[in-house]
């Protein structure tokens, strides 16, 4: 869901998006340096140029996603859009959300909002920079 194009992004990017593919698909404890280099198309080592730790990773990923959301909304709010499609443009998931929307909505949605709460647990839970994103 985050890896659509991979091709397209720059290292950094790259490896947050197979990163935050994999913490949003399988438990954080399972997810492993070694496995998201391999899926990125970088060695370890290149993920250690971007980021310290697994920890790190996390905390990035969860920033860069409120950050996209953020912008997403900034930019509806400097439309002509009138109020009211303007707040339900904010509900509609597939606008807001993007390639992420695919989590919410079809046989899965449950089990990946629910994973997707566990993922915001525990980058809220490590990292003192996601926490003060959510005051």
């Amino acid at each position: 869901m985050f890896t659509t194009n991979l091709e397209n992004l720059e290292t950094r990017d790259r490896i947050l998006a197979v990163a935050m593919d994999m913490f949003s698909s399988r438990d954080y404890s399972k997810v492993t340096l070694k496995g998201i280099a391999e899926a990125a198309g970088v060695t370890k080592g290149g993920i250690y140029h971007y980021f310290e730790s697994k920890d790190h990773l996390l905390s990035e990923g969860i920033q860069f996603s409120f950050q996209v959301l953020t912008a997403q909304m900034e930019k509806q709010l400097s439309t002509d859009m009138g109020a009211r499609a303007l707040i339900q443009s904010w509900f509609d998931i597939e606008t807001m959300m993007g390639g992420y929307a695919d989590m919410l909505v079809g046989e899965k949605a449950a089990e990946s909002l629910l994973q997707f709460m566990y993922l915001m647990l525990t980058a809220v839970k490590k990292s003192p920079q996601v926490r003060s994103l959510i005051g």
